[in-house]
């Protein structure tokens, strides 16, 4: 049996104004049956009891027919921290996301005075996972994610053409928002490193 329980956030700049930020919240729980070389699955988007308990008995149809009835114990796995946060994403203010892609619009600008657009965006999930066997294992696991995408166009290509340059940061969020450093005349390394644009507009 799988759960999984997601936040999300994203926000979108351009022409330096914030045009869209979104946030929302996702679940479902899976149920997969193996007999012999069956394999029967079901699905829900609902974790009230009757939802979980319609989706197992539909996997074990699937499977091999109606299923039978066993109750087991289930004993928790050791967890491991592997995503040590300062501040979980989903307890961080919309505003605060919306000034690093602000900020970021700035940095590209300050870059360069041949700078003349700027597309920024953001995006961030916290996903929770617990996988419950047939063992009577259960394991549980939290997924933070976030993504800055810059991107610029400048004057002063070949025959007068605007040059593009793009730069992407994924991070597992260690620090937070703070893993991402925006600086007026470039973006500023910090850590596992933000994004840079060289001279010649492409992201290193």
């Amino acid at each position: 049996m799988y759960f999984e329980y997601v936040a999300s956030t994203s926000v979108n700049l351009d022409e330096s104004i914030i045009k869209s930020a979104t946030q929302g919240v996702s679940v479902g729980e899976g149920v997969r049956v193996v007999a012999g070389e069956r394999t029967g699955y079901a699905y829900s988007d609902d974790f009230s009891p009757d939802k979980i308990l319609k989706a197992a008995r539909t996997a074990a149809c699937i499977a091999e027919g109606p299923a039978k009835i066993q109750k087991l114990g289930l004993t928790p796995a050791p967890r491991r921290n592997l995503y040590d946060l300062d501040v979980p994403p989903t307890e961080r203010d919309l505003a605060e996301r919306a000034d690093l892609v602000a900020r970021a619009d700035k940095a590209a600008r300050a870059y360069d005075p041949r700078v003349f657009q700027v597309q920024a965006s953001y995006g961030d999930s916290l996903r929770y996972v617990l996988v419950a066997t047939s063992d009577g294992s259960l394991t549980f696991d939290r997924q933070p994610m976030a993504r800055l995408n810059v991107m610029v166009l400048a004057r002063g290509g070949a025959n007068g053409q605007p040059q593009r340059g793009y730069a992407l940061r994924t991070t597992c969020l260690l620090w937070g928002l703070n893993a991402f450093v925006c600086k007026a005349g470039g973006p500023e390394r910090k850590r596992s490193g933000a994004f840079t644009i060289s001279r010649g507009w492409t992201a290193s």
